[in-house]
């Protein structure tokens, strides 16, 4: 989209993005149903087909079995008494500590750096490079840099990924900051370029790295089986407010109080993230639900 953005016209890269989603739309008819889906409506047949599809090597009665565990244990309890069962410590915290790197992983200014960053670079007067080419280079640079997060969250861990990451986004957003604060003190633009581009690079390696990725992580860990789908619910709920807060403030807080104070701002937020991701968030790697749950039980 970048690519097409910077040297099509509109109409173009808008008609080319159209026939992709029509042909993953068309993709999607020759797809099995979920076995998931198949077991809830009594289709076993399907479902032991659908399962060999999608998983070639595996035990395909033993993997039929376990989800019909899976789905009975979950079918078992009422909605309200799902929602009851947060009532329990291990699992309201579950929530809040999900909620919490959601709401950091939104408010970082993720969405608007993405959409406006071209828009900044044109400000922060970006000439040695076209800005829509560097939106172009860091947007690749993130996509590489999720791939590498995937190898680096069981190998670092999840909380040493999660401060490394909000780290690096601290810098990145202050040096955005310093940036729009030596233009407007008179310096030389020309001089200061490397700057919002290194800064463009490294926030959106740091963000895809670990702050974007870890919590949707931890969500599949810290919750049991049969309370997770309405935890998740609840996560992605909030994340759809925390992102839209995000977004519709950019704009009317640049226009307040300039860009760099706004990235000062997200600065200022981020750098909450490191105590309490020391001080509140489990390191789940390699641990089981009952370890967690004990870990978040202890912790205030």
């Amino acid at each position: 989209m970048c690519i097409m953005g910077a040297y099509l016209k509109m109409e173009i890269s808008s008609g080319i993005s159209l026939i992709l989603c029509v042909i993953l739309m068309v993709i999607f008819i020759w797809l099995p149903e979920s076995p998931h889906h198949l077991v809830k409506i009594k289709s076993d047949e399907k479902a032991q087909a659908s399962i060999l599809w999608y998983h070639r090597d595996c035990d395909v009665d033993s993997e039929l079995q376990s989800l019909k565990k899976f789905i009975e244990i979950n079918n078992s309890l009422p909605f309200m008494d799902v929602l009851k069962e947060f009532k329990f410590p291990h699992n309201w915290k579950a929530l809040l500590l999900v909620v919490t790197l959601l709401m950091y992983s939104q408010m970082c200014g993720l969405n608007n750096v993405i959409s406006y960053m071209e828009t900044i670079l044109r400000s922060c007067r970006v000439t040695v490079i076209k800005p829509a080419v560097v939106v172009i280079i860091v947007t690749a640079c993130g996509i590489v840099s999720s791939l590498f997060s995937m190898l680096l969250i069981d190998k670092c861990g999840r909380r040493v990924l999660m401060l490394t990451s909000t780290s690096s986004v601290i810098v990145s957003t202050v040096c955005l900051g310093t940036e729009f604060q030596l233009l407007d003190l008179g310096y030389d633009p020309d001089k200061l370029q490397p700057l919002p581009i290194f800064a463009m690079i490294l926030f959106q390696v740091s963000v895809f790295i670990g702050i974007l990725s870890i919590p949707t992580t931890i969500l599949g860990e810290v919750f049991p089986p049969y309370i997770k789908c309405v935890a998740s619910c609840f996560a992605s709920i909030a994340a759809g407010i925390f992102s839209f807060i995000s977004v519709a403030t950019y704009q009317p807080l640049v226009n307040l109080i300039t860009e760099k104070y706004v990235f000062y701002t997200y600065s200022l937020l981020l750098l909450t993230a490191i105590p309490y991701t020391l001080l509140c968030m489990p390191e789940t790697k390699g641990k089981t639900l009952q370890k967690i749950q004990e870990e978040l039980t202890k912790k205030s």
